[in-house]
């Protein structure tokens, strides 16, 4: 009886019971020969309880029986007679009934015993056996057997050695024993079950357990034997009783079974080759040991929630181990458990075995050399020291047939099931210490279980590949060879590594599916290795972690693995045939060990040594194929090697590896490799990354959890948490780099996509100097980065309309001026996506030159522009019809051609089916950022021999950012350009000469949604120049690309893409029956032509320059706008305006530059500006401040997620709304107006077009001699434009209501208004002028201008005037007269003292 409380009666307490003992001799019958004595000796009903508030019985009442015979040989030196005793044991049943209360009483009855040990440590420790027999014998004797009980003379200080021979037999069975665990306290502590109820979790039966032990030892030597068998076992899951998760082990396949029943009692005298486990081990004179294990099959469901409640029902929590521990080192060992992990993720378990520094030799190479420096090691240690070699140790096992399900009990569910047969595992310790451990494996597969319930294709993840070898060749073949290897440590130096594993596979097949693996990681480190299913200690965290932790050692594995001719499997996704297969000469695996100084990481360590783990991989004769078995890289034509793929995956061990972010560091490099795509292709690999890399996680589409009450309630029970099915953070951290020196893209149509049904090139893209890094850190954001140094596309269609310039683009020259900042990378692309799904790509090119031929572009860009939009996928209902050859899978039932033709009309996949959450990001960016481009234009594109003309678009910088909203469909635009200018020159030099355009910077916003566009585009002040030489140039460049936009197009469209163009069209018309409002703003331009066509001039003369400033163009979707026919229109109803246009200029001025300077005849045209207001050149609202367009203040600016458009540019968004509306420039009564010229236009959907104009003031002059230039100039112009044209267009005088979209009214009736312009000129004056004799011949001035032009239905037409005022005057000075005399003709004033005012109306028909 042990109280657990000496001072409460009350206290639980353990009860053991040994039951009664009966021990004499057997007469009833003589010995068998050769034995003396016989005896009997039984034990029964010995039983333990646990007494509380009622008893439990812990173990029940069992029994033992043991029959003895002996014969005790005479003291003489003969060898035959010995000494014999033999010995049968029976142990007809045992049963262990195991509870939470029972368990962890004898755990706190333990500890307390522990400590009382510790406080008293005078109490001599308690003698074993062995303590006697060793403290009465000799030296010699001690090495011996022990089999000799008593010495024969204890009193004497000197013990005679025996000389008798012993032998020593001892036989035992136990037919059954059982074990039940249950939980009788509950899994959550702050809340109690009633005593009475008892939670079962497991029951296990053992079935036939025998065996017998045999040991002969003499004067000389000693061995023995031992051997041992178990018939079954069995153990049932409680909590899976009803499913076949419940068969937690079996040695009996549990399809086999039924109703989770064990199988029946089994006879014990049965043949041996069919028991589960049979075990030899023998131990030879020379002191060798030889244990032999076999097993026959064995089936296990492996359940972690079960091992997670078995774990937590019989351990003691940490409040009864707190309690009862009162010892430094128990206390101390209590705060560390109290550390939680609280790490994000959840497959980053510490390594316990690991490895050390690699070398490029090979494996048997690296075992000596590492043999060696064991060596060294101990002589090194010990000087002049011989080490005796230890007896030889060796261990075999066999096992026939392992099945392990690997199940989420919790959301009862399989993940994957493992199979292993013919397994042979030998293990030996080396003679001058470590061990060395061989294994064979005949068979082994990795299977998904969904594939038989048709929720997966491709249902073997690993295993032998299609035809590796035959069923029949398995017992002597194995598919891996593994060899393990330990060392010792006999230096006081850290090694670098303490263990080596070699493995050698056969023909391989591997199936990558990305989330799948996912969650198989997240299992095998927290379902298999996890604390909660062993009861260990958690893993320290960066937040809770232990310094102490830091120094503490642990083992390095070093590992070189070789698989020959390896196949890998890319699947698109679960239920999809499509697959791209890399086949491999060899995949090369080698890893080594590194340290590093690391220095203060967040005030939880100062410095330390870190260890990485380092491996390297190299995939060898890279081989890519399609599904349908096409090759999709070419062979190098120079006869070299196939390219090889090297990945050097590093990753930090130890116990202070949670500290360091991210942990898997993958970098890799391929050799030049060349890829010949097709559309199906290329869409194959779109298809593999946003299916398959980028899906939605498993559990979620697949594996929904219940629903109810019952949800929350069993998601608090769970021991054992999937971090994999956490949300919000991500499975791992780590960085991907890969890299290549080479890289090209061959784009091409094959005879299905091709019209001429002949295999056809697209294009080629060559990549030098290429990367891609994929980063994602603990705050689950994913970041893509790819870098192109040299990157050229060149289209390979062979057309002999752009067969002259087949590189598209290409990277300019670099620069001479050593002053000017050199581009080392002319491509790079980011992708940053977050968990909430939003997205941000950029695309930056630096110093590219891109030949803008618009019909090349067209076929380069037709080829992703029709690319397939999902990928063929069966449906869950057909998969029972789906037959598999090789790794081609293909439909044999007529509803499965149904489904499939299904699926193509609606234009949906049952990928969306399969992943619902797998949708577009709710809110994506682009920005696209040009840095010194140019863009040209060619004359003719087919030219092949010669050069020709060209011209070029030449940009500082140029931002492009487009935010997209999926959910609403809204879209903004954002553009910045900067440095914009335009040369002329010949297509094939693209050295820069003079500009035709100042640099020019240029800003533009467009918001579009489903119903609605409205954008704007504001210049600043445009400078140009215009010779005779440029204009005919770039005549002839435009001419050029106008003939490559109307050409007919040589490619044939396909029924896809008619349907196609087909949605553009009705998007384009959905789009036009919206409201559309832009505004256009310039602040100015300023032309200056130049005549240097040496006809008329020597030299390059400057004739006249163009100044505007103050341009504006709106296209305003207003129903209210009023003009002059408003009132006219008011009777009509539901009348709906479908273009509304306005264009103001606020001022011109016309120089003449024939005239020197300071010249009076020098302004040719001007407008009476009035003094513009603090707003700028345009009139606003409101006062507002706006700062100059430049890079650096109007440039896109990055956020913390994604960008936004600048402040400047945000300031020039607001101006635009608060602009003057179009109606003021009409309203007299505002007063003085600002602008020279408006220009309002209208039209209805009636078909009538109404235009206003209003112009303020204009001064002009005409000088003769600049006149005559103008029309020289503009003649030869004319005259090289209609032969560079060959003739002229012809043009319709028949006027025509544009397209927009929609169907317009039929007018009313007979005499309808069409067309009606009303025109409002303030005042016109022009000077006619003799300027090369400097005088002037003639003014005119005429004010109150208003003119009003009507066009009918029936082609009548009105036309009617009036004028306020009209003076013509003789200007010329020279002579003295009148002013009387000067005026010409003028309009006589009324009695009134007001001018009187003619009108004129004439109608036409």
């Amino acid at each position: 009886f042990i109280p657990e409380d000496l001072q409460n009666t009350k206290s639980p307490s353990l009860v053991v019971d040994l039951g009664r003992l009966t021990f004499r001799n057997d007469s009833s019958e003589p010995p068998p020969f050769g034995f003396d004595d016989k005896w009997l000796l039984q034990i029964d009903s010995i039983r333990a309880l646990c007494i509380h508030q009622k008893s439990h019985a812990i173990i029940e009442p069992f029994s033992l029986k043991f029959s003895i015979l002996s014969h005790i040989a005479e003291g003489s030196s003969s060898n035959t007679d010995i000494t014999k005793v033999d010995v049968q044991a029976l142990l007809p049943q045992l049963c262990f009934n195991f509870t939470t209360s029972a368990v962890r009483l004898v755990s706190r009855l333990q500890m307390r015993l522990h400590d009382a040990k510790l406080r008293n440590p005078q109490i001599p420790q308690r003698q074993t056996l062995d303590d006697f027999l060793l403290a009465n014998r000799g030296p010699s004797q001690c090495q011996n057997s022990h089999t000799e009980l008593f010495s024969k003379d204890e009193a004497s200080s000197k013990v005679e050695t025996s000389k008798a021979v012993t032998e020593l037999k001892f036989s035992f069975s136990a037919p059954t024993i059982a074990l039940q665990i249950g939980n009788d306290v509950g899994f959550d502590e702050s809340t109690a079950i009633p005593s009475s109820h008892i939670i079962p979790l497991l029951n296990l039966t053992i079935r036939g357990i025998r065996g017998n032990y045999m040991t002969h030892n003499s004067e000389s030597r000693a061995s023995s034997q031992f051997s041992a068998r178990l018939r079954s076992i069995h153990a049932t899951d409680i909590q899976q009783s009803g499913s076949h998760f419940c068969h937690f082990l079996s040695s009996v396949d549990p399809d086999l079974l039924q109703d989770c029943d064990p199988t029946p009692a089994t006879d014990m005298e049965n043949d041996g080759d069919e028991d589960l486990v049979a075990v030899e081990m023998s131990k030879n004179p020379n002191g060798d040991k030889k244990i032999s294990i076999n097993f026959h099959e064995l089936y296990v469901e492996w359940n972690p929630e079960l091992l997670a409640r078995v774990q937590k029902s019989l351990r003691l929590p940490l409040s009864q181990v707190s309690k009862c521990s009162i010892t430094t080192s128990t206390r101390g060992e209590v705060d560390i458990i109290n550390q939680t992990s609280n790490e994000s993720e959840f497959f980053d378990a510490l390594d316990n075995t690991d490895s050390y520094k690699s070398s490029e030799s090979n494996g048997t190479a690296v075992l000596n050399a590492t043999e060696v420096v064991g060596n060294q090691t101990v002589d090194n240690k010990t000087p002049g020291m011989i080490r005796n070699p230890t007896p030889r140790f060796e261990i075999l096992f066999h096992l026939s047939k392992l099945r392990v399900n690997f199940n989420k009990d919790s959301q009862c569910r399989c993940l994957f099931s493992a199979e292993m047969n013919q397994t042979d595992i030998s293990f030996r310790l080396k003679p001058l210490g470590g061990s060395i451990t061989t294994a064979t494996v005949a068979n082994t597969r990795l299977r998904d279980p969904d594939g038989t319930a048709g929720g997966n294709l491709y249902s073997q993840m690993i295993g032998l590949q299609p035809g590796g070898f035959s069923s029949s060749s398995a017992k002597t073949s194995s598919i891996i060879h593994m060899s393990f290897e330990s060392f010792t440590n006999r230096n006081d130096n850290e090694p670098e590594f303490h263990n080596l594993m070699k493995i050698e596979f056969s023909e391989m097949k591997f199936v990558y599916i990305h989330q799948w693996w996912l969650e198989f990681a997240d299992y095998f480190f927290e379902g298999i290795l996890g604390h909660a299913v062993w009861g260990t200690k958690p893993k320290p965290s960066a937040h809770t972690f232990n310094p102490a932790e830091a120094t503490r050692a642990f083992k390095r594995t070093k590992m070189s693995i070789k698989m020959d001719d390896p196949l890998l499997l890319l699947p698109v996704c679960y239920r999809s045939p499509q697959h791209i297969g890399l086949k491999m000469n060899a995949l090369m695996v080698s890893s080594h060990f590194t340290r590093e100084q690391m220095n203060k990481k967040e005030g939880k360590l100062t410095n330390w040594i870190q260890w990485f783990h380092n491996c390297k991989l190299s995939l060898c004769g890279l081989d890519v194929q399609s599904w349908d078995e096409r090759k999709l890289n070419k062979v190098s034509e120079d006869g070299g090697p196939p390219p090889t793929l090297t990945l050097n995956i590093r990753w930090p061990v130890g116990p202070t590896a949670p500290l360091l972010k991210p942990k898997w560091n993958v970098t890799g490099g391929v050799d030049p490799m060349v890829f010949c795509l097709s559309r199906k292709d290329f869409s194959l690999f779109r298809f593999f990354a946003s299916y398959n890399l980028l899906g939605p996680p498993r559990f979620l589409s697949n594996h929904t959890p219940p629903s109810g009450d019952a949800t929350p309630k069993v998601a608090k029970e769970r021991l054992v948490l999937f971090g994999y099915e956490k949300t919000g953070t991500p499975p791992t951290t780590y960085s991907v780099k890969l890299s290549s020196d080479s890289l090209e893209f061959q784009f091409l149509l094959d005879e299905e996509e091709s019209g001429s049904r002949k295999i056809e090139g697209m294009m080629n893209v060559n990549c030098s100097n290429a990367s891609w890094q994929l980063v994602k850190n603990a705050d689950c954001i994913s970041k893509q980065r790819a870098n192109v140094d040299s990157i050229c596309l060149t289209q390979t269609s062979n057309r002999e309309e752009w067969g002259g310039f087949p590189d598209l683009l290409l990277p300019l020259p670099a620069s001479t001026d050593v002053s000017m900042p050199q581009q080392h990378c002319l491509f790079q692309f980011t992708s940053t996506t977050h968990p909430n799904g939003n997205n941000v790509k950029t695309i930056h090119l630096n110093a590219a030159g891109i030949y803008l031929i618009v019909p090349a572009w067209q076929h380069v860009g037709d080829f992703f522009r029709h690319l397939p939009t999902s990928p063929e996928v069966f449906e869950p209902e057909e998969m029972s019809s789906i037959m598999q050859v090789g790794d081609r899978f293909y439909r044999m039932s007529k509803s499965s051609s149904q489904a499939k033709k299904r699926i193509a009309d609606d234009g949906s996949t049952a990928v969306k089916k399969e992943s619902p959450s797998h949708r577009l990001s709710p809110s994506n960016q682009f920005l696209l950022t040009l840095t010194s481009p140019r863009i040209i234009l060619v004359a003719d594109a087919s030219n092949q021999q010669r050069d020709c003309p060209s011209v070029t678009l030449s940009m500082a910088h140029l931002n492009f950012l487009r935010q997209t909203n999926i959910d609403n469909e809204n879209e903004v635009n954002s553009l910045f350009c900067d440095g914009l200018e335009i040369f002329t020159g010949m297509a094939k030099n693209l050295s820069s000469c003079s500009s035709l355009l100042c640099p020019l910077s240029i800003s533009m916003r467009s918001k579009r949604s489903p119903q609605h566009l409205s954008g704007w585009v504001w210049a600043e002040e445009l400078q140009a120049r215009a010779t005779y030489t440029d204009l005919t140039h770039a005549i002839n460049v435009f001419n050029g690309v106008k003939e490559q936009l109307t050409a007919p197009s040589r490619l044939t469209q396909s029924t896809t893409e008619s349907s196609l163009s087909g949605k553009a069209t009705e998007e384009k018309r959905a789009v036009s029956q919206g409201t559309i409002n832009i505004e256009a703003l310039f602040d100015g331009f300023n032309l200056v032509v130049t005549d240097d066509s040496h006809r008329q001039f020597a030299n390059a003369q400057p004739l006249v320059a163009v100044s505007l400033t103050g341009i504006r163009f709106s296209r305003v979707a207003t129903d209210t706008q009023e003009n002059h026919m408003s009132q006219a229109l008011a009777s009509t109803q539901d009348l709906r305006l479908v273009k509304n246009t306005f264009i103001s200029l606020d001022g011109l001025e016309l120089t003449d530059l024939l005239q020197h300077r300071d010249s009076p005849f020098g302004v040719m045209a001007t407008s009476s500006q009035a003094e513009h207001s603090k707003h700028g050149l345009f009139s606003f609202t409101s006062q507002i401040e706006l700062d100059a367009m430049s890079w650096e203040s109007h440039h896109m600016i990055a956020l913390d997620w994604g960008f936004c458009v600048s402040p400047s540019m945000e300031k020039r968004d607001n101006a635009i709304c608060q602009l003057n509306p179009p109606r003021s420039y009409f309203d007299k009564s505002s007063g003085q107006q600002e602008h020279f010229v408006a220009f309002h236009s209208v039209l209805n959907e009636i078909g009538l077009q109404c235009i206003d104009v209003n112009v303020q003031h204009l001064t002009a002059q005409w000088n003769p001699s600049t006149v005559i230039a103008l029309q020289r100039f503009l003649g030869r112009l004319k005259k090289a434009a209609l032969t560079i044209l060959e003739k002229p267009a012809t043009e319709t005088n028949n006027p025509s209501i544009p397209d927009t979209g929609l169907p317009l009214k039929e007018p009313a009736k007979s005499g309808h208004v069409i067309f009606s312009v009303n025109a409002d000129i303030g005042s016109i004056c022009i000077c006619l002028n003799k300027e090369y004799q400097q005088r002037r011949l003639l003014d005119a001035l005429v004010t109150g201008v208003k003119i009003q032009f009507e066009r009918y239905n029936e082609q009548s037409l009105l036309m009617q005037g009036s004028i306020e005022k009209l003076r013509v005057w003789d200007p010329d000075m020279s002579k003295t007269t009148s002013d009387r005399n000067r005026h010409l003709l003028s309009l006589t004033d009324d009695a009134n003292g007001s001018s009187s005012s003619s009108s004129s109306n004439s109608r036409a028909s």
